[in-house]
Formats: C-alpha cells, structure tokens, sequence
C-alpha cells in the first residue's frame, strides 16, 4: 500500500500541469456539493429536536375562495377543538413576534429582541421545551408568567439567576419571570427566546381575535386527512347550526370557510401556505451534483489523457508478467491518491467558504451541527461514488493496454471508447450552455426587480416604527413636530408600508351594483399619496372634508377599477358585505404601485382613513419624505425630536428603497451561487476540452509532422487539429439553448412581473462557449504548430 501511495505522489509529481488541473476541478466542485449538502440537511434539521413534536399540528383556517388566512385563526379554537375532539390531549394559542424586533427592558437594560411569544397556560404542554429553571409544571399558571430562553437570561442577568425578576414589554407590559428554558439545540419554525402571559388574555380570547395561531398535540401520529375531516365535523357543524345548511353542499362550496392542518415539523420546510427555501435548495443541490458529476467526468478524462504517457511502462510491465489486475490497481491508485489530496483541497475550500456562505444564504450552522455521523456517512457516499466514477473507467482502459501495440507507440483507441469521451465533453458543455443561460436570465430578472417602476417615487422616504399610541391618539401632534423639520415634506401613516416583508393588511368582500368585489384594505392618513408621490388617474385625493376623514370615501387602485369593469368608477357607491349600510363613495383612482416584490401581483386596493366602517386597522407605520440634500442631517433632528414623541422607544427606521432590495435577498443569493456554478462548471468544461485536445494531438504527432513537411500552413494545421472540437461544442450549444430557454421560462413563472425573454442571450450564450472553444483548442493547436516536425517523426 505504501509503495502505491508513493507510486502515486511521483506520478502526480511528474505530470504537474494535468494534476494541478484534474486535482483542483475535482476540489472545486466536491466543495460546492457539500457546501449545499450542508445547507439541505441544515433546512431538514428543523424541528427534529423532540420526538414528541411529530405528533404537534398546526391548525390553520382556510376562507371563502380557497384563501389561507396565513395562519391567523380565532383565539378560541384550540380550547374548542381539545373539548369535542378526544384525540387531542393538549392545545395552545400563540401570537409570535418572529423577526420583529421588541423593546425589551430588564435588569436596568434595554435591547431590542427577536422570538417573543405571547402564549397561553397551555403552552408548555404542546411545545416540550425544556425548563431548567423553574417548576415545569406551575411555570405558566401565573396570569403575568414569563418563561425565557438560557441565551436571553444571560444576556441581561448574566449569571444571576433571573427567577422573580420584572421584565417591561413595548415599555408597557410588565410581568415576571417564572422560568428559564434551553433553547433547542437544532433550528425552529418557532423561534421562541420569551413566552410570556398577556394581562388581556381573557378579553382577548374569543372567536372574533384571529390574531393567533393555534395548535393542538394529539395523542398518536394521524393522518393529516384524517384529522382535517375531524377538526372540520366540529367546527363546520358548529357554524351550520347558524346557517341550516348540508355539511357535504357546505364542504363542496368556494364560499365555505373551513380548516386544514400541518404537522409543525412541516412548517419550515413544506407549508401548505407560506413560502419554503426547500424547492430552491433541492434545485441548488441538483445544480451543485452536476457540477460534481462534471468534474468526475473531467478526471477521468484527464487521467486518461495522462495515461497515455504511461504506455510504454505498462507494455514493459505486461511483458514482464504483471497481470491486468495487478496494472488495474496500480493506476487506480495512483488516481485514488490524487483524489484524497482534492478532497483534502475541497475540505480546505469547504472552511474557507463556510463564512460567505452562511452570509450569503443568511443562516448560522456549523460543520458540526446536527447528526455528525449522518453527515459523515453522506460524504463518504459520495466519495466513494466519485472515487469510482473517476477512477475506475480510466484504470481499466489504461490495464488493458496491449503491450506489443504500446511499445510500437500504438496508442490510439477503439472508436467506441473514443465516442464515450466524446459525448462526455458534449456532456460538459451542455451543462455549462445552461448554466450560462441560466445565470443570464437571473441577472436580468433581478435587474429587472431592481430597476422596474414601482409606481411611486421609493427614494428618500423612511419608514419609522412607533408603538400603536403615536399611530392612533397622537398622530397628529407627532406629525406636527416632524413637519417642523425642514428636511421634512410630509409626513403619513398606514397599515400596509411598500417594502416589508410582512404586509399588514386584510381582504374584505364588497357589494356593488348587485355584484360581490373583493379588495384588500389599506388605512391611511391625509397626505399618504404626496408622501409617496403616487399618480393619481382620475377623481381627486382624499382631503380634510368629513367623508373622507371618516371612512366614507375612498381611492380604489387601476387593478380594483378593471376588477369593476369601469374606465371611470368615480361616484360609484361600496358596501361592506357583512355591514351594507355603510356606503362608501369611489372618489379616485391611483396608478397601480407596487407594495410586494415582483414575484406577487398587484391586488385590487381600497385606501380608506379612520376606522369608521365596519371594520378596525391597526399596525403599520409613519413613513415621512426627506426633502434635503442632507438626510444625514435630517434623521439626526428626527432622532432628537423622537426623543419627545417616544421616550421609552429608541427610533428605528428604514428607507423603503432599501427595504425593496432586502425583499430581492433571496434572488440575490440564487444569483450569486448559479453565476458561482457557470464559472465553475465553464472551467470544468474547458479542462476536458483541454484533456481531449491533448489526448488526441499526442496520438497525431506523427500526421501533424508529415502534413508540415509536406507543406500545410497553420490554418491548416488549426483545421485539422480543432474541426471536431468545434462540431462538439456546437452540438452541445444546441442542446443546452433550448434546455436553458425550457427552464428559465419555467423559473420566470413564478414571477407576475418578469424580463422578456429574447434571442440575444441565447445569441450571447453560444457565443461564450464557441469562443471559449476555440480558444482552448487553438492554445493546444499552437502548440502543435511550433513544435519541430523533424523531432516529431524521429521520435515516430
């Protein structure tokens, strides 16, 4: 074994350019597989902390027309249900911050903090986390209990231990902590750091609050078919004893409102509602093997091109007794020590890239996270996999040399062996054609999400965060002390900011000339249009008169007036269906703006000011235009004058233009790691183009000498040596033009608002792998040209 190994490190010592290449293609793409190989098992690793939360579900409600209400359910359906189902042994309710930020202030300390969790007593019998302070079976009986997370007590008690301290949330809400609990050791849906109590709990907990999301824990592991037809017997039963009607003609109709369920191990990765990161990761791991297989590919190739050099050793070995078995391991060893060292190499690139890796996809695992083991057992998989693909075909060809043909320099190969060589490199290129199609259209999709018309002017406007008071009570005397501001033009609030990533708003049923609308709610205030610098189509803004300012007129969006079927809608009269004596007058008509990313169409939108009719807003924020040249200047008068408005609550804003761009993250990501792929796997393309080019311009050394004796020009030369190279790349061109036009097609379907398609970056594609063709051949064929043909047909 050792002297194969030292076989092995000559071998590679001798041919440094074909190793460098071979090694570091194969390191590159193995490091860009496990790389996404780590992320999957990161994204699968969720939830899987407890066993007993594969039988936790999430019960979710489902509206008229198929609508999922985003997990917002009554506050009392999980009490309801735990009474008339007997399977579920425990339910709760819970309002969860997520990633917004709360003022938190404790132990003379205020931090603003992520994961706080308003639950109910029952939390704790759901949710199996574990209390390590604190008694685990009174911990939540307290009407003002709070339980939070070991990272959370250390951060504002260091090690004092925390139980009975006083804790104030949104600078309101005081309670005291009754435990502390471990945070899971692998990620959650639920990222829980505080649960706490909330002193309103019992007013708040009745069958109009769906400001809560509910979940049950049943007895055993049931079939998510089975249980929605249980949940749904009680809870459609229980509304039909209202309306008389059929439970199957209710069951079957758009219009009913119904429940469905989700086990809570599926709601990160595979939601039944909601977004998943898990179709694009499977994508980017499809992506990431192909590479990997594209590099095995390249290896092999590239060993066998250098193996030629070893032909006449191996006919002096057969001749002196080695057996093809004994030949046969020996190459392959010699192959398999050159694929350790890539391994090592992919290793060191897998440490390296780990930190712009967890930055770019925004995630914090490390190596060592989750089953070891499992990781472990994966790799070597793929190892051993590679280790095969790459190592076994070259070894075997290389074994059965004849040794009478090799000593008379007859090296060439079956026509057979030549074609499989062939279709690997059109294999290659194929794979880098779309590869660059791919990360064209992104690019330009991306662009495109950055650089399209939002329909108002996003630059120099701030979002600011305030607490429910300033928006409602004290709006206008906040708003007054802005506009004294002279860097300040306006200044408005509403329950849906353009640019977040969660929109506050709500879709309501509307009559209208004897027909049923649908449009989403915005509330706003007076100078909301001019503080974004929207267009207004027709009619006129909403101004001081009463009407406006007491949410009997509106302005209706250009989608909501096409939904009507009317070019001019002013003056036409909308009902709340559930409450239709309240008329509200149509008194304009915006331009279409944009409030989500491009991904998501733009919804038919009434704007309405107060809460007046029918139905009550609230959240959102104040968003303000700065006028001068100096934001700098501007925002630090705001962050003194804020110092007067909220005392307790240090300002927090954002400019919309930048919270666009945070919604483009994800897009962002897919960009750079796809253009990381073309790169990679242009390179892995152009070394076996290079491996072949070699292989076959050895074999023809003796042909090139006599066609320059005989008196062929370089062009000729050029012809000869690099014709079928460029008949490869063009069949591979035309395969991987419609493929990548196939597939961007199909990504660009998720988007409402995409690029067009066009011929110029196919055009521009084929045009990279032609040109990037030629000039790796005509390197090889240059080299052909320079050499001497006496030297050439001597050695013949």
């Amino acid at each position: 074994m050792i002297n194969f190994f030292k076989s092995g490190w000559r071998n590679t010592y001798r041919n440094k350019t074909f190793s460098v290449i071979n090694i570091l293609g194969l390191a590159v793409g193995l490091a860009g597989f496990i790389l996404m190989l780590l992320y999957l098992n990161y994204e699968k690793s969720y939830d899987i902390w407890h066993p007993t939360l594969n039988k936790v579900y999430a019960v979710e409600l489902q509206g008229e027309e198929g609508i999922k209400w985003n997990g917002y359910t009554p506050a009392i359906l999980g009490k309801f249900l735990q009474e008339n189902i007997s399977g579920i042994e425990a339910s709760t309710r819970i309002s969860s911050s997520g990633d917004y930020e709360v003022l938190l202030e404790a132990n003379g300390k205020k931090l603003y903090q992520k994961g706080l969790v308003e639950v109910d007593s029952s939390f704790f019998n759901v949710f199996p986390y574990e209390i390590i302070m604190g008694d685990p079976s009174t911990v939540m009986n307290a009407p003002n209990a709070m339980v939070i997370s070991k990272n959370l007590a250390e951060k504002y008690f260091g090690t004092t231990n925390p139980i009975g301290e006083t804790v104030k949330l949104y600078g309101a809400l005081e309670g005291v902590i009754t435990g502390v609990m471990k945070s899971p050791e692998s990620p959650s849906y639920l990222n829980t750091q505080m649960a706490f109590r909330s002193p309103w709990e019992k007013q708040n907990n009745h069958w109009q609050n769906f400001s809560f999301q509910t979940f049950i824990k049943y007895t055993d592991d049931i079939a998510l078919e089975d249980l929605d037809t249980k949940i749904n017997e009680v809870y459609v039963q229980s509304h039909l004893q209202k309306k008389g009607s059929d439970y199957e003609k209710y069951m079957a109709s758009p219009t009913s409102e119904t429940l469905f369920s989700e086990r809570f191990t599926d709601l990160h990765t595979n939601p039944k509602s909601g977004d998943s990161n898990l179709p694009v990761i499977n994508i980017l791991l499809i992506l990431a093997a192909s590479l990997l297989l594209a590099g095995a590919i390249n290896f092999s190739n590239l060993s066998l091109a250098a193996s030629i050099s070893k032909a006449k050793e191996i006919g002096v070995r057969k001749i002196l007794g080695s057996a093809n078995l004994q030949l046969f391991w020996k190459f392959f060893m010699d192959i398999f020590f050159q694929i350790m060292l890539s391994v090592i190499i992919a290793a060191l690139l897998v440490f390296l890239m780990l930190p712009w890796f967890k930055t770019v996809f925004n995630i914090s695992f490390t190596l060592l996270q989750g089953s070891l083991l499992w990781v472990f057992a994966q790799i070597l998989c793929i190892l051993l996999a590679v280790a095969t693909l790459s190592g076994l075909y070259p070894s075997i060809v290389a074994s059965r040399y004849n040794p009478i043909q090799v000593l008379k320099g007859q090296t060439k190969q079956k026509v057979g062996s030549m074609g499989l060589r062939n279709v690997l490199i059109i294999g290659q290129f194929v794979l880098s054609g779309f590869f660059i199609v791919c990360s064209v259209v992104i690019y330009k999709q991306v662009s495109f999400m950055q650089d399209k018309d939002k329909g108002f002017n996003d630059e120099q406007v701030i979002r600011i965060q305030t607490t429910q008071n300033t928006r409602e009570q004290n709006f206008d005397l906040t708003r007054e002390k802005l506009l004294a501001i002279a860097g300040i033009s306006s200044v408005s609030k509403t329950t849906t900011v353009p640019g977040d990533k969660y929109i506050d708003t709500t879709s309501n049923r509307l009559l209208w000339d004897a027909k049923t609308l649908r449009f989403n709610e915005v509330k706003i205030s007076t100078d909301y249009f001019k503080t974004l610098d929207a267009k207004l189509i027709s009619g006129r803004w909403l101004d001081d008169r009463y009407n406006d300012q007491h949410t009997r007129s509106t302005i209706i969006n250009e989608t909501a007036a096409k939904q009507m079927g009317l070019e001019n809608p002013i003056g036409q009269v909308l009902r709340f269906q559930h409450c239709d004596t309240v008329p509200i007058e149509i008194v304009g008509v915006i331009k279409d703006f944009q409030v989500e990313g491009v991904n998501r169409p733009i919804q038919s939108t009434m704007f309405l000011i107060g809460n007046e009719a029918c139905s009550y807003l609230s959240g959102g924020a104040i968003i303000a235009r700065l006028s001068s040249g100096n934001p700098k200047n501007t925002l630090a008068q705001i962050e003194n004058i804020w110092e007067t408005i909220e005392p307790d609550f240090p300002m927090r804003y954002s400019f919309l233009n930048e919270n666009f761009q945070k919604l483009y993250a994800e897009y962002l990501r897919i960009q750079k790691v796809v253009g990381y792929f073309t790169i990679v796997a242009l390179l892995i393309a152009v070394m076996g183009l290079f491996a072949l080019s070699a292989f076959l311009i050895k074999q023809r050394t003796k042909e090139l000498g006599i066609r320059k004796v005989l008196g062929a020009s370089a062009l000729d030369i050029f012809k000869a040596v690099s014709g079928r190279f460029i008949l490869y790349v063009s069949i591979a061109t035309a395969i991987a033009i419609p493929l990548g036009w196939i597939a961007s097609r199909r990504w660009l379907q998720n988007f409402a608002y995409k690029y067009e398609l066009n011929w110029l970056i196919f055009i521009a594609s084929a045009s990279i792998l032609l040109i990037t063709a030629i000039i790796t051949v005509g390197l090889q064929a240059v080299k052909a040209m320079r050499e001497n043909p006496i030297l050439s047909l001597r050695n013949e």
